[in-house]
């Protein structure tokens, strides 16, 4: 029998997932206790007789209807030790919703025993070779044994034969002095924690309360032992029940194994007749095929025949075109070889129209520009001639300006002025002269050298427009040739269609006995086939009845298959709840004296995530955290710590070298060795293997059952 104790469960169902309903409820259920639970709603349950095999069940519903149901093991929540807390998903089970999930936190804490009443005080001694004194009498009370009648002066005179283990009562009445200092109660468990000595020293009214604790003890353990008699005898009859059942369930067992070597004997012989009739079955399928297969290639080779026919007519066809075609492109091709000739004698033409029209345009412009080198000879001679009339006109200033000078008489100056103005007018004279040859010369080049561009232009568009019918006709020759390509390459292709066609004919001369041999197959075939037909028929009606019994065992064997489906699921969950069982540290024992070390354990089992990497004890405060050695000490309420320079809190510590300390232990080779262990134990324990050896026994049972 397990041991049970008291246990105090809070719950709380956090969250839902995987249904948007409203209005949810939890129906909780541990031993006799049935709570109905609203989600984030906590529930207490106190004085629960909790073993690791008692089972926890949560049913979610909605009004009346049952949407999931979980039903989880103490012992895989909190570990067979029955402490802690968690915080966790789990998955339920549901035919409507397949992600019902549901996240619970719980709690458990011991509690302790109500301590019942004693039925017998026992005295524990000092000494412990000194054994604990009883009292015959109410041990025979206890036990229901009581037959003594012997009177009381009897044992009034032998009061002193057992000194040694006796209690003595003073039957004296209460002093009045004492009557307030000794009237403290006396309960059975005062009585427990007595000794010897202390009952010698009591007085008479305790030791009257004393008898009366302990006669009271006395008469419920009476009331107990004359029940066991009746509890025995019930627990009798239940043992006699109980094997009764199990014999009618053997008998049931056997029953149900002869009936089952009956089917198992019956089920061999339908499969060796089955086996019998599969064998003829497919005889008779192969003739079949092999028939229908040589008709097959008989229809196919008189399809190809005729298709053949059908081609040769129209290549027939389409040969004479192609001779028609190659008459009007022969008459095409000559009529095209006299267009080139023709195009390239005018192209000739225009090649020596061009060079020619070049070679006058060369030399008008080279005749252009000995003419524009004469004017700008012409143009520098004149602008000379204008420097030096420049140059004269200012000496002649000069000389104007002296004579002003030097003459001064008026007489003098107008013989002098008269003088010198009919020399200024001849000279204005030979100047307009000058310069109107001059406009007349500008004119003249101007006209020559306009009548020299158009005649270049005219000649440049000529040359444009000569060089585009070049163009096009080169174009219309190289069509030409690619359509006198295409004709050739059709001629080519039209010869070697004929010598096919003429070899089709020579091969093909036997057609009609082939034809012939094709009635003969059909006539036997539509001989055969009423035979074949009605052995087909009836064959497909017993594989029909035999189907319907495989498909009923197959049936079986899938509920079979679901239910080792299941037994999996459940081992997969056993699997995940031992490895987190696994992964989940012992909480941190410290030392008493140390408040370094109990301040160290309360923060460490304080905290929601536990740390993967131990603290490890040394002395004078120091520890190891995996390969660091820290000093650790207790100021102001807080805890610090201290590797290499200076202290940091114990958070930020953790936050750095955590992630450092366990990259370290997952690359030790104890860590390698242990994955591999873990990856052997998952090779070898895959999911599906029990099926996979299940279906294994089955298909040799079947084999066996044929080969006798």
């Amino acid at each position: 029998m397990e041991d049970k104790k008291l246990y105090d469960l809070k719950l709380e169902v956090k969250e839902i997932a995987g249904i948007t309903c409203p209005s949810l409820q939890c129906q909780l259920e541990v031993l006799d206790n049935r709570e109905i639970v609203k989600c984030k709603n906590p529930i207490f349950l106190g004085g629960l007789e909790i073993t690791p095999s008692c089972q926890l069940c949560l049913n979610v519903i909605n009004g009346e209807r049952l949407l999931g149901l979980l039903k989880i093991s103490f012992g895989t929540l909190f570990t067979e030790s029955l402490q802690g807390k968690f915080d966790k998903w789990f998955k339920l089970k549901s035919e409507e919703f397949t992600n019902l999930r549901v996240k619970i936190s719980a709690m458990i804490s011991k509690t302790e025993k109500p301590k019942m009443k004693s039925s017998t005080p026992v005295r524990k001694s000092s000494k412990a070779s000194v054994k604990d004194p009883k009292c015959p009498f109410l041990e025979t009370l206890a036990t229901g044994k009581c037959m003594n009648t012997e009177p009381l002066d009897a044992l009034w005179r032998g009061r002193d034969a057992n000194s040694d283990n006796c209690i003595k009562i003073s039957i004296e009445p209460d002093s009045p002095t004492r009557l307030d200092t000794e009237s403290a109660e006396i309960t059975a468990e005062k009585l427990e924690k007595m000794n010897f000595d202390q009952l010698q020293h009591m007085p008479g009214s305790q030791l009257k309360q004393a008898l009366k604790t302990l006669c009271e003890e006395a008469k419920h353990s009476e009331l107990i032992s004359l029940n066991l008699a009746v509890k025995k005898m019930e627990l009798n009859t239940r043992v006699q029940e109980r094997r009764l059942l199990e014999k009618e369930a053997q008998d049931e067992m056997n029953k149900i194994k002869a009936s089952w070597v009956v089917v198992a004997d019956q089920y061999s012989e339908i499969n060796e007749k089955r086996s019998i009739l599969n064998c003829n079955l497919i005889d008779q399928r192969e003739v079949s095929k092999k028939l229908e297969d040589e008709i097959g290639q008989l229809k196919g080779s008189l399809g190809d025949l005729v298709r053949e026919n059908m081609l040769f007519k129209t290549q027939r066809l389409q040969f004479e075109d192609c001779a028609l075609a190659k008459k009007d492109l022969e008459n095409l091709l000559k009529h095209s070889q006299e267009k080139k000739s023709i195009l390239i004698e005018q192209i000739a033409k225009g090649r020596s129209e061009i060079d020619q029209s070049k070679a006058k345009t060369a030399k008008e412009i080279e005749v252009i520009k000995k003419d524009v080198e004469g004017i700008k000879a012409k143009i520098a001679f004149v602008e000379e001639e204008n420097k030096k009339a420049q140059e004269e006109n200012a000496e002649r200033k000069l000389q104007i300006n002296n004579l002003r000078a030097k003459l001064s008489n008026p007489s003098n100056l107008k013989l002098q002025v008269k003088t010198q103005y009919e020399i200024f007018k001849n000279e204005s004279r030979n100047r307009d002269s000058l310069s109107s040859e001059l406009k007349a010369l500008h004119n003249s080049l101007h006209i020559s050298n306009q009548e020299i561009l158009k005649s270049n232009l005219e000649l440049l568009s000529n040359s444009k427009i000569l060089a585009g019918k070049l163009a096009v006709s080169e174009q219309c020759l190289e069509s030409e040739e690619n359509s006198i390509e295409d004709l050739q390459k059709r001629t080519f292709e039209a010869l070697n269609k004929k010598v096919y066609y003429e070899q089709m004919c020579c091969i093909r001369a036997d057609v009609t006995q082939v034809v012939e041999d094709l009635s003969k197959l059909n006539s036997f075939h539509s001989d055969c086939r009423n035979i074949l037909l009605s052995d087909l028929d009836a064959a497909s009606k017993i594989l029909m009845e035999e189907s319907l019994k495989v498909y009923v065992q197959a049936e079986k064997l899938d509920q079979i298959i679901d239910a080792v489906d299941k037994k999996e699921e459940e081992l997969e969950g056993l699997k995940n709840t031992m490895g987190e069982v696994k992964k989940r540290q012992p909480p941190y024992v410290p030392v008493k004296d140390d408040p370094v070390d109990i301040a160290l354990a309360e923060y460490l089992n304080a905290k929601e995530v536990q740390v993967p990497i131990k603290f490890i004890r040394q002395e004078g405060g120091n520890y190891t955290f995996g390969t660091k050695k820290v000093y650790i000490k207790f100021e102001n309420n807080r805890l610090l710590v201290k590797v290499g320079g200076g202290f940091t809190s114990i958070d930020e510590f953790l936050s750095i070298y955590t992630l450092i300390e366990q990259e370290k232990a997952d690359s030790s080779p104890k860590a390698n060795a242990g994955l591999m262990s873990l990856a052997k134990f998952s090779k070898d324990a895959s999911p599906g293997a029990a099926a996979q050896k299940f279906i294994g026994a089955i298909d040799g049972l079947g084999k066996s059952s044929k080969k006798s």
